[in-house]
């Protein structure tokens, strides 16, 4: 449980599709990365990975409600079997909700 803290302090990753922003100018690509920034640091969402194939909603929701008030869980399917593979996205209410969590 404790590798799935990190501290927030730290800036998020400045991952930014380069073929994107290669074709704006300099005055877009600089409101482009800040609107990005911003997103970042307001998100009420976590990407949860590296889960059991077996591990179920209900479980989940049971467990990040811990933390907070969740608003949805979103789980990753497989295309064609439509079984869960192992990751999933938790959005909460509140970033401080997300940040504890």
């Amino acid at each position: 449980m404790a590798l799935l803290l990190r501290e927030f302090t730290k800036p998020a990753s400045n991952y930014i599709d380069r073929r994107e922003l290669g074709r704006l100018s300099e005055e877009e690509r600089a409101r482009k990365i800040e609107a990005i920034q911003t997103a970042i640091e307001t998100s009420t969402t976590l990407y949860v990975g590296n889960m059991s194939f077996f591990t179920t909603e209900t479980q989940l929701y049971e467990l990040f409600s811990t933390c907070g008030n969740v608003r949805q869980i979103i789980m990753g399917l497989d295309r064609i079997l439509k079984t869960p593979c192992g990751f999933c996205f938790v959005e909460y209410e509140h970033r401080s909700e997300a940040e504890d969590a």
